[in-house]
C-alpha cells in the first residue's frame, strides 16, 4: 500500500472522530483532506481536486427539493403525516412496519433506488409525529428500499441480471441467479428491519394525533394532485418497461428523467402560485449538500489515490476459499463507499466472482448475493446517495442523530450479512 493511500484512509477515519466531536462541518473537513491528502501528499494536481466534487449527487438533490420542498412549506405532507397517523392511532407500534412496506413496495414495482428520492421525505415527517426514534429511520429506509429495488422485475435486479451476462455468465444463467439474489435481498432486509425494530424499541411509537386533523386547503389539494402526477407520470413507463418489449415505451422512458421532472413540476408549482421560489430554495439543506459535496469529494481522491486497487488486490492474493464469500460482502461494502453500486462496483465484482466460480466449489448465487447485498446495504451511508439524500431530509435537531445511525446501519447491516452467509441463508 503507497504511503499516499494509508495516509488517506486514516485521514478518512479521523475526519469523521474530529467531526462529530468538534461538530464541524464534515463537507470543510472532507475538502482540506482532499487538497492535503491528494494534491500536497499524493502528488495530483490541485485543479483537479474540484473536479471529483459530486456534482450529480448534488444536482439531483436540489432538484427533488425543490418540487417536494413546496409540500414542506405548505405542510402537505404534515397533513398527510396527520391523518395517516389518526387513521392508525390504535395500531402505532406498526407504524414502522407500514414504513417499511411502503418504500419496499414503491421500489420493487419499477422504480428501484430511486424511491428513496420520493419516500425519504414523508418517512421522516411520519417517524417524527409518531416519536420513533431517529435510529430506526436509516434502517427503514435502506431494508425497504434494497428488499424492493433488487428484485429480478425492478430496475435494479433487472441491471444487475445484465451486468451478470456481461461478466461471463450465459443470460438464463444470470437470470436465475439475479433471481435468487433477490430472495436472499429480501430476507436480509426483513432480517435487518426486525432487528432494528427491537434495538430502537419500535413499539415504543406513539400515535400523538388525538383530534381529527383539519380538512385540506386548496393549496393542499393542488400540491397532492401534482405529487400524485409527479409519481404516476414516472412510475407508468417505467413498470410497464420492466414487462413489455415496446419500442415507444422504451422511447417514453428514455426521455424521461426524475430528476429533470421535479424541475418540470416544481415552475408548474411556481405558476399555480403554491410557494415562492425563496420558500422552495430555503427547503434544499444547503448544510447537508456541503457534507455531502465535501466528504464525495475526499472520497473521490481516495480512490484516485488507489484505495479501491488496494482493496481488489487483497481479495485476489489473500482470501482464503472459505471466507471469499463473507471478504467479497465486505470489500464490496466498502468500494461502494467510494463508487456507485450499479456503475462501477458489480461491473468490477461480477467477473471476479464469474472467475472464482470456474475455479472454486462456491456456488456463484452465494457470491453473486454477497457482493450485490454487501454493497447496496453501504448505500445508506452518509456519504452514499441513499444515506446522503435520507440525511439531506432530516431536521436540523435530528441531522447528528441520523448521521452517527447511518453508520450503525452499515454497520448492523454487515455483521447480519455475515450471519446470512455463515448459516448458509445464501445457498436456498
Amino acid at each position: 500500500m503507497s504511503t499516499p493511500c494509508l495516509i488517506a484512509l486514516l485521514v478518512l477515519i479521523a475526519i469523521i472522530v474530529v467531526g462529530i466531536r468538534l461538530n464541524i462541518n464534515l463537507g470543510v473537513l472532507g475538502l482540506v483532506a482532499a487538497y492535503v491528502c491528494g494534491s500536497l501528499i499524493g502528488g495530483l494536481p490541485a485543479s483537479s481536486i474540484l473536479g471529483e466534487w459530486p456534482i450529480s449527487v448534488m444536482t439531483q438533490v436540489i432538484c427533488i427539493m425543490l418540487f417536494f420542498g413546496v409540500a414542506m412549506t405548505n405542510n402537505t405532507f404534515k397533513a398527510v403525516a396527520d391523518k395517516l397517523i389518526y387513521s392508525g392511532r390504535r395500531f402505532a407500534p406498526l407504524i414502522p412496519f407500514l414504513l417499511f412496506l411502503a418504500i419496499f413496495l414503491v421500489a420493487a414495482v419499477g422504480t428501484g433506488s430511486t424511491a428513496v428520492y420520493i419516500m425519504a421525505l414523508p418517512i421522516y415527517l411520519i417517524a417524527k409525529d409518531v416519536k420513533m426514534k431517529p435510529g430506526l429511520i436509516p434502517i427503514i429506509v435502506i431494508a425497504g428500499l434494497n428488499g424492493g429495488s433488487w428484485q429480478i422485475f425492478s430496475r435494479d435486479g433487472a441491471m444487475a441480471g445484465g451486468i451478470m451476462a456481461s461478466a461471463g455468465f450465459d443470460s438464463t444463467a444470470a437470470t436465475q441467479i439475479a433471481t435468487k439474489m433477490g430472495l436472499h435481498y429480501l430476507l436480509t432486509s426483513l432480517l435487518l428491519f426486525v432487528v432494528g425494530y427491537i434495538i430502537f424499541q419500535g413499539w415504543k411509537c406513539q400515535a400523538l394525533v388525538e383530534e381529527k386533523p383539519a380538512p385540506f386547503t386548496k393549496e393542499q389539494k393542488t400540491t397532492l394532485i401534482l405529487v400524485a402526477a409527479f409519481v404516476v407520470i414516472y412510475l407508468i413507463p417505467t413498470i410497464l418497461g420492466n414487462f413489455l418489449d415496446s419500442s415507444l415505451l422504451d422511447a417514453i422512458n428514455a426521455r424521461l428523467n426524475l430528476f429533470l421532472l421535479s424541475c418540470v413540476f416544481a415552475l408548474l408549482s411556481l405558476i399555480l402560485k403554491l410557494s415562492t421560489m425563496k420558500q422552495m430554495i430555503e427547503t434544499v439543506p444547503w448544510m447537508a449538500l456541503i457534507t455531502v459535496g465535501g466528504m464525495g469529494t475526499f472520497i473521490n481522491v481516495c480512490a484516485e489515490l488507489g484505495v479501491v486497487d488496494v482493496l481488489s488486490a487483497f481479495i485476489s492474493n489473500n482470501v482464503p476459499v472459505a471466507l471469499v464469500p463473507s471478504v467479497l460482502a465486505l470489500c464490496a461494502g466498502c468500494m461502494s463507499l467510494f463508487t456507485a453500486t450499479i456503475s462501477v462496483v458489480l461491473p468490477t465484482f461480477y467477473p471476479i466472482a464469474y472467475s472464482l466460480a470456474q475455479t472454486l466449489p462456491i456456488a456463484p448465487s452465494l457470491m453473486i448475493s454477497s457482493i450485490t447485498i454487501g454493497s447496496g446495504m453501504a448505500g445508506i451511508s452518509p456519504f452514499s446517495t441513499m444515506g446522503a439524500v435520507t440525511y439531506s431530509v432530516i431536521g436540523e435537531e435530528d441531522k447528528q442523530k441520523v448521521f452517527v445511525s447511518e453508520f450503525f446501519t452499515v454497520i448492523l447491516a454487515f455483521i447480519l450479512i455475515q450471519v446470512c452467509i455463515f448459516i448458509g441463508l445464501y445457498n436456498v
